[in-house]
């Protein structure tokens, strides 16, 4: 693997929020819904329990995931790449934007919306334009698109982004 001249940017991590105001809002948010009536209260309620069900039932397949994939880490995640034909620090940029925001190691195989359960809206207004401003590549006149098609996999991420022009 080529070694980069100087190291990556760190990853920029935002400052955790206080969890009060949450938790002051879900609280609210029944009680102004039943002051409205009853039945936007219970819509809001449903839709919270909703939310917790989700989550609950997504854990197993995580966990299963995590199990399945122990011991991996970017090392492995490299292997399965070609690196002389891609920039290492678009691979490791990318793999460190997108573990931190899921619970088991990544492939490059791994579709980012199926496997890493990742919002479309958050991956093209949030982490694509964090990942090309730190490994300093341009998204202008890119599109959201591959040429060949959408971007799909991690791999395609990478392709993507190894494909954007660096900025001067």
């Amino acid at each position: 693997m080529r070694r980069p001249s100087h190291p990556t940017p760190p990853r920029a991590i935002a400052p955790a929020a206080p969890v009060w105001p949450f938790l002051a809002l879900v609280t609210a948010l029944p009680t102004i819904g039943f002051s409205f009536h009853p039945l936007a209260g219970t819509a809001i309620l449903a839709f919270h329990g909703l939310q917790a069900l989700l989550s609950r039932l997504d854990a197993p397949r995580c966990n299963r995931i995590a199990a399945a994939r122990r011991g991996e880490n970017i090392c492995t995640f490299t292997r399965a790449l070609d690196l002389r034909r891609l920039d290492p620090w678009v691979v490791r940029a990318v793999y460190e934007e997108l573990q931190a925001a899921t619970a088991f190691p990544l492939r490059p195989t791994d579709t980012l919306t199926r496997d890493l359960r990742l919002d479309e809206g958050d991956l093209h207004l949030e982490m694509i334009p964090n990942i090309a401003r730190r490994i300093g590549r341009s998204l202008d006149d890119g599109g959201n698109d591959l040429g060949t098609g959408p971007i799909e996999t991690i791999s395609d991420l990478i392709e993507f982004l190894d494909a954007r022009p660096q900025l001067g």
